[in-house]
């Protein structure tokens, strides 16, 4: 037996909400001899791990039954034996208490709602989208100048999604009541240009919208984008514009975009607005029990108006995430309050438990009461193979008052039964649609990043540090070759 103990871990990716692990396992060299290579895949292009220098016609499974995937298979073609690459990866989750905090940008003239992610250049670095402003990942430790480039001059940036299938990047802009589709001019994303695509009424603060996602509601094709209310079809043909727009719900929207009813079918969880009982205090007329969480059941032809059902209720619920968060294999829903301007600390997240059967009441759980979050998003950050939440404050100056401080980033670490701990990244960094989990630096753990609306002028990014640490980090994973069959010769 020979041990390769030079290979990461698996990486744990976010495709919409659910968390998914996508990676091929290839032969390389001729028919009898080769080598075995793990590929993954997130945001950025394939990457190749290099297992061992022998072996091919691998299977992917967990053999050994602890919750990871080990890779079997034999040495070659025609001569035993039978080889177990076990997957090694320490079981002790990642600390989650080293993070370097980075000043992507302090010039930002203006609000925005805009924040996505993708390595628009292919050096296998993540890159940012914020707003009307492109920023270039520096590489590295992402200390360097972040490079910032104009898209277009007011445009709100929100969705990264390929719309054409060419080498040049694509998001998804807009103005009030105005969508556009904007294309890099070239693969270093120094200039833009732009078609206008819809002109949907989904103004919001005269700005764009703060609902958006990207998913594959329509099977087959390109995914569709959500906006508001709305989610829009890729054409064919793009670059004609007035792509086709269908309204999925009469009532209230979302942008959490999961299987729900494990149909095969990507359906959409977010709420509407009911009337409540009593003011919340702090606040000028929102009302306790004023949102209704919902989910939409998408009917998969493509047509609009979806049947709504009910999760519960929350007071003016702001942001949503599924995922499965206690381990029994179905989505639950997440939500974070809002409270305007945030004085007063009675905002709460919740998660929704998902029933055996749709028909049973969800369960409401409480994960905190603190001031109001406009920031959530999901993700494995302790890299234990469960989901965890991460949330940041949000204030605002209010008549002649100062927005109050105290104000926290955190990381809610899940025990896999979706009981939450804090573990706090930083302070007194105001957040608005932000606190999003991505692996810009392609180091394999989750960094942090958020943009912000009292303090809109920031761009902030969190690197995440952990995984450089003797704590089960991508370094100090092993995997091991242990032979289970004979060659020839009686050799093991």
């Amino acid at each position: 037996m020979h041990v390769n103990q030079t290979m990461s871990p698996w990486r744990i990716h976010l495709v919409e909400v659910v968390p998914l692990v996508f990676f091929l396992v290839m032969l390389s060299g001729s028919i009898g001899w080769g080598q075995t290579n793990l590929y993954t895949f997130s945001r950025t292009p394939f990457s190749r791990r290099v297992l061992d220098t022998e072996g091919g016609h691998t299977q992917i499974g967990d053999i050994n039954g602890d919750g990871k995937n080990d890779i079997v298979g034999p040495r070659s073609y025609w001569i035993r034996p039978v080889g177990l690459w076990e997957n090694k990866r320490c079981d002790q989750p990642l600390a989650l208490d080293q993070f370097t905090y980075i000043q992507v940008d302090d010039k930002r003239d203006k609000r925005y709602f805009g924040l996505a992610f993708d390595d628009f250049t292919g050096d296998g670095y993540v890159d940012i989208v914020a707003g009307k402003w492109f920023y270039r990942n520096p590489g590295g430790d992402m200390t360097g100048t972040w490079e910032r480039v104009d898209i277009d001059d007011q445009v709100d940036a929100l969705v990264a999604v390929d719309a054409d299938g060419d080498a040049f990047g694509d998001i998804i802009g807009l103005r009030p009541n105005e969508q556009y589709w904007y294309e890099a001019v070239d693969k270093q994303a120094s200039q833009w240009r732009k078609i206008r695509i819809g002109s949907l009424p989904i103004d919001d603060h005269r700005l764009s919208t703060q609902i958006y996602g990207v998913g594959q509601l329509i099977p087959g094709g390109k995914p569709e984008i959500v906006l508001s209310d709305y989610f829009l079809e890729i054409p064919a043909r793009p670059q004609e514009g007035n792509w086709s727009a269908t309204k999925y719900s009469s009532e209230g929207s979302g942008y959490a975009i999961g299987d729900i009813d494990r149909d095969g079918l990507l359906d959409i969880g977010g709420s509407y607005r009911v009337q409540g009982e009593g003011v919340v205090p702090g606040t000028r007329n929102v009302t306790w029990g004023c949102s209704r969480v919902c989910w939409w059941k998408n009917p998969g032809n493509g047509s609009g108006d979806w049947q709504r059902f009910d999760v519960g209720t929350a007071t003016h619920a702001d942001r949503f995430a599924l995922a499965d968060l206690n381990g029994d294999g179905r989505l639950d829903l997440v939500t974070t309050e809002e409270r305007y301007p945030g004085h007063v600390p009675n905002g709460s997240c919740y998660w929704f438990e998902q029933p055996l059967h749709l028909t049973e009441p969800w369960s409401r759980h409480l994960v905190v009461t603190q001031l109001s979050m406009n920031n959530l998003d999901v993700g494995d950050a302790d890299q234990d193979g469960d989901i965890d939440l991460v949330t940041c404050e949000h204030t605002m100056p209010y008549e002649g008052k100062p927005a109050p401080g105290g104000i926290k980033l955190e990381i809610w670490e899940n025990d896999g039964q979706g009981h939450f701990n804090s573990r706090i990244v930083d302070r007194e960094k105001e957040s608005h649609l932000g606190a999003q989990l991505v692996d810009l630096d392609a180091d394999g753990d989750l960094d942090i990043v958020s943009i912000a609306w009292r303090d809109y002028q920031f761009l902030h990014l969190w690197r995440n540090d952990n995984g450089d640490q003797e704590k089960g980090s991508a370094s100090s994973t092993s995997w091991g070759e242990v032979a289970v069959g004979k060659d020839t010769n009686g050799h093991w």
